[in-house]
């Protein structure tokens, strides 16, 4: 009994030990498994917390680059009205939320050298329509527009005799011919004629005149019968009477006899201004249809004359530019206010006509 009562504190003591620890881990259990409830008082939800949808809702692998993962707006979130009593789910029997699809990703291309991505284009580019082709541009219309402000001085009116040689066809020929040349002011007409043995060729021209010269309104030339060409100012056209299409009306047009007489109002004009070299383009038409003549000057020459008297003129020859094209040259006097002295014509077939002045 002794024994009992010396050893009976001790066994209180160590009574007492093993009963705190067995209430602290009666305590402490529940917790660690997470079945324990707390003593403070807890708030009711309706729905899954905000923490709770973080946890709950599996996340959708990306399969774009982080770029556009970025870009993508928030999923959108359960709205918690807290006046409303609210139970928190139990997570053995709830479902997970399901997660709203996520945009679909926008096609991108392999990044560049410097690691941009650039989109790729969703279609071929366009082709873009061809430009129509352009007009032939105008050989001459560089020539006519620096000659159109050259100054011109039409000579006074003239009558001029002529003595024609030349061979036709393997013969030979002598005709006599004239020029008439009436400058009215502002209107002119002219006339050349040559006659051999009866029968007679005529050409005549008549238009306007003006700051740039001649202007024909009207060319004719006779031979069997007439032919014409009209100039049509108004509607910038030369329309023919022997059927062959019309043909536009250019800057600085002639005809076959006015050119001539153009060439004159040139010269006499400026005559410093026409040295060996210098290049004339003038549009001519026939009472058939247009043609370019081209100029060049020779230079001074020295014509003799049928008395053997020398008269100083301006020699020009015509460029051709084409085999079948009439080569021609002609020879410009200044004491006839540059009027042709002479002038010589040479077929594709090799005839000849070769008219001078009669002194």
């Amino acid at each position: 009994m002794a024994r009992c009562r010396r050893q009976g504190p001790w066994l209180v003591l160590i009574l007492g030990v093993v009963l705190a620890h067995a209430v602290f881990l009666a305590k402490v259990t529940p917790w660690v498994q997470g079945t324990g409830a707390s003593h403070l008082p807890q708030e009711r939800t309706s729905a899954p917390s905000l923490a709770w949808q973080l946890v709950s809702v599996p996340q959708p692998r990306a399969s774009h680059p982080p770029q556009a993962v970025k870009d993508r707006p928030p999923a959108p979130q359960a709205e918690i009205t807290p006046d409303e009593p609210t139970v928190a789910p139990d997570p053995a029997t709830q479902a997970p939320a399901e997660a709203p699809e996520p945009p679909a990703p926008e096609a991108s291309a392999p990044p560049d050298e410097q690691g941009t991505a650039e989109a790729a284009p969703t279609s071929p580019p366009a082709t873009p329509l061809a430009d129509p082709p352009a007009a032939t541009a105008d050989p001459f219309e560089a020539d006519l527009q620096q000659q159109a402000p050259w100054p011109t001085a039409p000579p006074p009116s003239r009558h001029l005799n002529y003595t024609v040689m030349g061979h036709y066809s393997g013969f030979p020929l002598v005709a006599s011919a004239f020029l008439q040349w009436d400058n009215q002011g502002d209107r002119y007409q002219a006339q050349a004629e040559i006659s051999l043995l009866g029968f007679t060729a005529t050409q005549k021209s008549r238009g306007l005149l003006g700051p740039q010269g001649l202007s024909p309104v009207r060319f004719s030339d006779k031979r069997r019968s007439e032919i014409a060409a009209h100039f049509n100012a108004e509607k910038q056209l030369i329309t023919y009477s022997a059927n062959t299409p019309d043909a536009p009306l250019r800057l600085l047009q002639q005809d076959q006899l006015s050119v001539f007489i153009q060439l004159a109002a040139w010269v006499a004009a400026d005559p410093a201004h026409f040295g060996p070299g210098t290049r004339i383009t003038v549009p001519v038409s026939s009472a058939r249809g247009p043609d370019f003549w081209l100029f060049s000057v020779d230079g001074p020459e020295d014509l003799a004359l049928a008395d053997k008297r020398p008269l100083p003129t301006l020699k020009l020859h015509r460029v051709l530019q084409k085999e079948t094209d009439t080569a021609g040259e002609v020879w410009l006097a200044p004491s006839l206010q540059y009027l042709p002295a002479r002038i010589k014509l040479t077929d594709a077939k090799g005839n000849v006509v070769d008219q001078t002045v009669d002194p």
